[in-house]
């Protein structure tokens, strides 16, 4: 390619201030003093004299050369004598010839519209390519959204796995409309995967978890994880977090306790931690976790899931549809009793009475028998209230009268039954297990009628670790339940 030559003075002066007029221009190769001939246009076909001479405005003419890194220039005045300073070697900038590899250029193109399907897409690049090399980039446009593990097969090379960077820089593979069709994405070659760079989504994770221990109510972050695991100070029992130094306004992190036996209190506002509920935060189980957001200030509680969290805790509902029985399983020493919420059962034969039993094989056995002992006070505006024995083969949670259908469930479909069943401390093994109910139903008598009971497990002292809910005749039409731990 050629180049311009622009002269190191942009016109030629003597050294009292007079135009140059007469002056030369020398050209040689670069080092040496053999003389190169310059020309007067691009395409090099015209020459110039050599040396080029200015004129009487101390100007010279255009001067071309092919590679003006090759050239050496000595400048004389008209006597021939050589300015000193005048003159370069080589004229370029650069001491040697230059090519593109010099710059090692690794150029990005826009290689098009991919085809194949949404997890084996192909592309035939342009330009095209007959290695995958890890310093290839380039831009795609899928022709449709991507699914899930995605890959790519570039010039009909082998497949490489499409991936992405976790915030944490770690390459985990493309998910289901990472890549939406009509949309450009920026991609590397790394040597291994084909990495998209900006995928339309990307997962959020905390990180490794850092280990942190408390010194006197007080932790520091360490670094920008997100995830941290708390210890009290010296191994103790138990112990206050008030105070968290570091952090970026806007930061968020999960904090848990590092052992089940010690306890974390995460106090409010006694340091710069707060909680807007104003109440302190136990966490004293490695399942518990707690979410705090820096604002430049504080750190205010987002969330909390911890064992302790609340006094009551919803664990389960069941709903029935002619159901045998309805049964809740897994009570544990989490909670100091247990309450069953019942709304709107209905039986699906009229004067049905509603029976509890328990279980300490956690419902593969439920107990009957005489296991049991209860009693059952219900209301009618028509008899007032009237004192009648429970069923020996569970807590009596309705009565029967002895079978007068007056005290039963109707079963008609505007009707039912809504109450609670409250059973106490089933984890003991010191004491039998009691049982109480109360709450309201239409019964078979065409009357409104309101219940209070209760009974005890009296088979032994084993913990109770499931309940179950049925009637003394039929099946369970309808109705909806729900167990709630209580503290």
């Amino acid at each position: 390619m050629a180049q311009r030559f622009y002269e190191p003075i942009a016109r030629i002066f003597t050294n009292a201030g007079a135009v140059g007029v007469g002056y030369k221009y020398y050209f040689y190769q670069t080092g040496t003093t053999i003389p190169v001939t310059t020309y007067q246009n691009a395409a090099l076909t015209v020459a110039n004299t050599n040396p080029v001479i200015s004129d009487a405005n101390g100007r010279f003419p255009q001067i071309w050369y092919s590679d003006l890194s090759q050239l050496k220039l000595i400048v004389k005045d008209s006597s021939g004598n050589i300015v000193d300073g005048a003159g370069a070697d080589p004229v370029g900038e650069t001491d040697a010839a230059v090519s593109l590899n010099d710059f090692d250029v690794r150029p990005t193109s826009y290689w098009g519209l991919t085809a194949g399907t949404s997890t084996a897409f192909t592309l035939i690049a342009n330009p095209t390519i007959s290695a995958y090399a890890n310093t290839q980039t380039f831009v795609v446009q899928p022709h449709l959204d991507c699914g899930d593990n995605p890959t790519l097969a570039i010039d009909g090379l082998p497949a490489l796995n499409w991936k992405k960077y976790t915030q944490q820089g770690t390459k985990v593979a493309l998910k289901a409309n990472d890549l939406r069709a009509s949309q450009r994405y920026f991609n590397i070659i790394d040597g291994v995967n084909v990495v998209c760079l900006n995928p339309s989504s990307l997962p959020i994770l905390s990180g490794s978890a850092t280990a942190l221990t408390i010194a006197s109510g007080v932790v520091t972050l360490t670094n920008n994880s997100s995830s941290y695991v708390i210890d009290t100070e010296g191994a103790a029992a138990t112990d206050d977090l008030n105070t968290i130094n570091g952090g970026q306004n806007g930061q968020v992190i999960w904090l848990n306790t590092a052992n089940n036996s010690r306890d974390v209190t995460i106090t409010s506002g006694v340091g710069n931690i707060v909680n807007p509920t104003g109440l302190s935060i136990v966490l004293g189980n490695v399942n518990d976790v707690i979410c705090l957001r820096y604002n430049g200030t504080n750190w205010i509680v987002q969330y909390f899931n911890y064992s302790d969290a609340d006094p009551i805790k919803l664990i389960s509902t069941a709903t029935a549809s002619s159901s045998a029985s309805i049964s809740f399983t897994g009570l544990s020493s989490q909670f100091s009793k247990y309450m069953i919420e019942i709304q709107d059962m209905l039986p699906t034969t009229n004067g049905a009475t509603v029976i509890g039993r328990v279980s300490i094989d956690n419902g593969v056995n439920y107990i009957t028998g005489s296991s049991y002992i209860s009693s059952c006070v219900t209301h009618n505006p028509a008899t007032n209230w009237a004192s009648h024995n429970g069923t020996t083969s569970g807590v009596g949670i309705t009565s029967s009268s002895g079978g007068a259908v007056s005290y039963g469930l109707s079963n008609t479909s505007t009707k039912g039954l809504s109450g609670v069943i409250t059973i106490h401390n089933p984890s003991s093994v010191a004491t039998h297990k009691k049982i109480e109910a109360n709450g309201c139903y239409d019964n078979a008598n065409g009357d409104f009628s309101q219940f209070v009971s209760a009974g005890a497990y009296e088979g032994g002292t084993s913990a109770v670790n499931a309940f179950q809910i049925i009637l003394d005749t039929g099946t369970i039409a309808s109705g909806s339940f729900k167990l709630y731990g209580i503290k």
